[in-house]
């Protein structure tokens, strides 16, 4: 964990005892960003190099387009649309937000969730989508548009049943128990919205092992 037990120093130390002699490091973001992915990684060296754990570790540094990625999420959205009018449902794919100077910068976090979303909405033809930035924090600007707002736009055009998608979490914790499913849905109230629903995150679907387990092994080189 990054900011919890286990940390990476744990993980190391537990890796050097049982003489492990190559490592593959799979950061648990599907979308690059230099405050996650790279953040983990770059914490990951340090602590190898305090313990002097000098066996090979590669890298994955994202998974956007991994086809297996890519069916699991659209399976979490078709059990949760199902019985749906596709015509009178939305799809709102809320990903975390970080600071539009990141973008600007040049960090892909941004394109790499945009290339998920187009080619999860190649397997959705006819339902309307839009992506939005949730967790805005300070007075930095941030990545629009902001999932609230774009709920209330959403209630002003006139949608009645709303499809939320954690796009960027691939487990269930407090930004989407508490950020989304009570506080967005409450939101959506105010918005007119008729029906709301939150597409589960990944957490431990078997379609999602299975791309995991595919991602390790490509990354092994077999």
């Amino acid at each position: 964990m990054r900011y919890w037990h286990p940390l990476a120093k744990h993980a190391v130390l537990e890796m050097k005892d049982d003489g492990v002699a190559r490592g593959i490091a799979l950061p648990l973001y599907p979308h690059y960003c230099a405050a996650t992915t790279g953040s983990s990684l770059s914490d990951l060296r340090r602590w190898m190099r305090w313990a002097g754990a000098d066996f090979p570790m590669a890298e994955v540094r994202s998974f956007p387009d991994d086809a297996g990625y890519l069916a699991a999420l659209c399976g979490q959205i078709e059990e949760t649309i199902q019985g749906q009018s596709t015509g009178g449902t939305h799809l709102l794919f809320s990903a975390h937000g970080v600071p539009k100077s990141f973008i600007d910068g040049g960090d892909p976090y941004q394109a790499e969730t945009e290339k998920t979303v187009a080619a999860v909405m190649e397997r959705f033809p006819g339902i309307s989508h839009s992506i939005s930035y949730q967790s805005r924090m300070g007075r930095t600007e941030w990545l629009k548009p902001d999932t609230v707002e774009e709920v209330y736009r959403l209630g002003r055009e006139g949608v009645q049943t709303l499809a939320v998608v954690p796009v960027s979490f691939v487990s269930d914790h407090v930004e989407t128990l508490h950020e989304l499913d009570i506080r967005l849905k409450e939101t959506a109230r105010e918005a007119g919205i008729a029906a709301f629903l939150r597409v589960p995150a990944l957490n431990d679907s078997p379609a999602f092992i299975r791309a995991l387990r595919d991602i390790v092994l490509s990354a092994a080189g077999q």
